[in-house]
């Protein structure tokens, strides 16, 4: 490929090819990938990394004379400042082989100035820092925590006493680290680009890239630990040494190399090699060819090398292991989550991985940008970062991992076996598009098989969005959003201010925090919400249940509802619309409210109270008045003409008709049909006005004034 950027901060990443990247103004990114990439920062402070090509080159305008270079040994970072304004400025450049002044062309080697050529440099007993040049020198640490860098040729390295830190760079150097107890020797390497093989007579290892004119072949002993660009190995990880730990090597031929218990390192060659680590933490690389690779015990390090059809065995299904892509190594890593079994392995240059349920394809890798993204993916199994920005990623039909690093994302890992992981942000998880109801927890960090939508591990999400049709959808303890969709769904936000949204549907909502908010729009079905703490419906919400073991109050809404309590003492409120209300066992308070309602208090002593102004033809039916236990309370607001407290003996009639006997009169209780009425002047010119009906088959004992309180 060939990418420029323009005039703003850019950032522009190759892939496999010989790419030709340019920032062209402002501070650019580059990053070229595989492939021997040539990168032009151009103007500006640019961050420029060649990637795993062998032969990347970075162009510069200016002489080389023009330019201040430093190199950070722990990085592999050079620092190139260009001396003339307005022109280069200041890069920070690793994973480049060349660099490509106005005046000429400078290697790795030749980029940072040293005096003098073949130098013969002894440090004090402080700590120093002694660098060579070009040619073949021979530099002596102390007692001191020296840093000490060949820099090309062959070169001689003693570091002494002290921690040291020791840097062949080109050439076929000899290291010795010395008396020191934490020496380290870096490679720029990874660790997978070299062939390591240990001495067990001379205590000595030979370390062999195989990237020309990079580390070439160095010979280390006294070291304790191997700084490599994808991380540092110790002595005991880099090869095996004691015990039965091999190194083996293959043939151009056809080979089978199997290794021990120990920490194996075998090495295939042309043909299509079988190699096996078989026990500890392993080594494997199979060159070119077609070849078979497995681990099996043990932290391996597996590269299927040249191959184009590489395969790596493991011992377990699928879904048990976690498979997660580091973009910065382009290394995978495949963990089995049964101890014991296959460990923790590092990958790269491998095609297809080998389950006991069946083969898989290494995901294919993409990433998204800075900005706002949607990414969807196909039938092959993927590896998708969102990066930056609010994305939209979509894995299809694949065995998909979704990263939607920082940002708002949405994640719908689509059928198979997929990883969610949100990242930075609230992110959601997405079944929209499942071809089946959906059984989704976000309080599960194991893999779920959620029916519709495959089996998903869901790490760092928020909120879930249901299917079209019956979904059952869990929160995590923090302020989640689940949306249900179609269908008859179940919603629970599992702790912490949910909100929850059915859609269409008979849908049932759980209820435990009082800053849940419940979302339904007019014609979405008859909806039910089951609660533990107290709960008023919002719109257009139908049912409410009480559940639990506290003392806790509902009410409704506009609709004709139906509440429910629990079995401790609750307060319900109707409010509009014809209600019914069942009180359940404890001692409750039963308000319809306005409307026809039917009221229900169940066991315990119940209140029957009314509150509204009583509307002509339009009465509450209390079906199991107890006279012993029970109580109807009446709202001195609105039954003005009695007094608070307890109803005078006068003031009530039990009788075979709905009329007022005599002036004091107010409360009259018809026998015949159980009808209840008020009658604000007693036989005076004012009808009474009915506003309750007792059903006569739940009426236990007669009724009397005492079962009445004004409040």
């Amino acid at each position: 490929d060939t990418l420029f950027g323009g005039a703003g901060l850019d950032s522009i990443t190759g892939s496999e090819g010989n790419d030709v990247l340019g920032g062209m103004g402002a501070d650019d990114t580059l990053l070229g990938g595989d492939g021997n990439d040539t990168l032009i920062g151009d103007e500006g402070d640019d961050n420029i990394d060649g990637g795993a090509g062998i032969s990347d080159t970075a162009f510069y305008r200016g002489n080389f004379a023009d330019y201040v270079i430093t190199y950070d040994a722990a990085t592999h970072e050079y620092t190139i400042i260009d001396q003339s304004p307005g022109r280069d400025g200041t890069d920070v450049v690793k994973g480049v082989e060349t660099f490509n002044f106005f005046d000429g062309p400078k290697t790795f080697g030749q980029l940072v100035p040293h005096a003098g050529d073949g130098l013969v440099l002894s440090g004090t007993p402080s700590n120093d820092t002694l660098f060579g040049g070009a040619g073949l020198d021979s530099i002596t640490g102390s007692e001191g925590n020296d840093v000490l860098g060949g820099m090309g040729a062959d070169d001689t390295l003693l570091g002494g006493d002290g921690n040291d830190t020791l840097i062949g760079d080109e050439g076929d150097d000899n290291i010795d680290g010395g008396a020191g107890t934490s020496d380290t020797a870096f490679y720029r390497g990874n660790f997978a680009e070299y062939v390591i093989t240990y001495d067990a007579a001379t205590h000595e290892y030979t370390i062999v890239d195989q990237s020309p004119g990079r580390d070439g072949t160095d010979v280390v002993k006294s070291v304790e630990t191997f700084n490599f660009f994808d991380g540092p190995k110790t002595f005991g990880q880099l090869v095996p040494h004691a015990g039965d730990g091999l190194v083996l090597s293959g043939t151009p031929s056809n080979d089978t190399l199997f290794g021990g218990a120990g920490l194996d390192s075998i090495i295939g060659s042309e043909g299509n090699d079988v190699l096996g680590g078989m026990g500890a933490d392993d080594t494997l690389l199979g060159g070119d060819g077609n070849d078979t690779l497995i681990g099996d015990e043990g932290d391996d390090s597996i590269d299927g090398g040249a191959g184009l059809s590489d395969t790596a065995y493991y011992r377990g299904n699928f879904a048990d292991y976690v498979i997660t892509y580091n973009a910065a190594t382009r290394d995978f890593s495949i963990a089995d989550q049964s101890p014991g079994r296959d460990g923790t392995d590092t990958l790269r240059n491998v095609e297809l991985l080998n389950f006991q349920d069946g083969p898989r394809n290494v995901p294919l890798v993409r990433n998204g940008t800075s900005g706002n993204d949607s990414i969807v993916g196909g039938a092959e199994a993927e590896a998708i970062s969102g990066l930056a920005g609010n994305d939209t990623l979509s894995g299809g039909a694949g065995d998909d991992t979704l990263k939607g690093a920082a940002g708002d994302d949405r994640l719908d890992g689509g059928t198979g076996i997929n990883r969610l992981e949100g990242g930075l942000g609230i992110d959601t998880a997405s079944y929209a598009g499942a071809t089946a109801g959906v059984v989704v927890s976000l309080a599960s960090t194991a893999a779920q098989v959620t029916g519709g939508g495959g089996i998903d591990t869901l790490l760092s999400i928020e909120n879930a969005v249901g299917s079209d049709f019956n979904d059952t959808l869990t929160g995590n303890g923090v302020a989640n959003r689940l949306d249900g969709g179609m269908g008859d769904d179940s919603l629970n936000g599992a702790g912490g201010a949910d909100t929850m949204a059915g859609g269409a549907g008979n849908d049932r909502y759980s209820i435990d925090d009082a800053g849940d908010t419940l979302i339904e729009l007019a014609g979405e079905g008859t909806d039910t919400a089951i609660s533990r703490v107290s709960f008023t419906l919002g719109p257009h919400l139908e049912n409410l249940t009480l559940a639990g073991l506290a003392n806790i109050d509902g009410a409704g809404n506009e609709l004709d509802n139906l509440l429910v309590g629990n079995a401790l003492a609750n307060f319900l409120s109707g409010l509009e619309g014809n209600d019914r209300l069942l009180g359940g066992t404890g001692d409750d308070i039963l308000d319809g409210g306005q409307g026809a309602d039917t009221l229900t208090g169940g066991a315990g002593a119940d209140t029957f109270r009314f509150s509204t102004v009583p509307v002509k033809y339009v009465a509450d039916r209390i079906t199991d008045f107890n006279a012993a236990d029970d109580t109807i309370a009446l709202d001195n607001s609105v039954f003005s003409a009695l007094g608070d407290g307890p109803l005078s003996v006068a003031a009530f009639q039990a009788a075979g008709s709905s009329a007022a006997s005599t002036a004091a009169v107010r409360i009259i209780f018809n026998t015949n049909n159980g009808a209840l009425l008020y009658d604000a002047d007693g036989a005076g010119g004012t009808a009474a006005i009915q506003f309750a009906t007792l059903t006569l088959t739940g009426l236990a004992g007669p009724l009397t004034a005492a079962d009445f309180l004004v409040v």
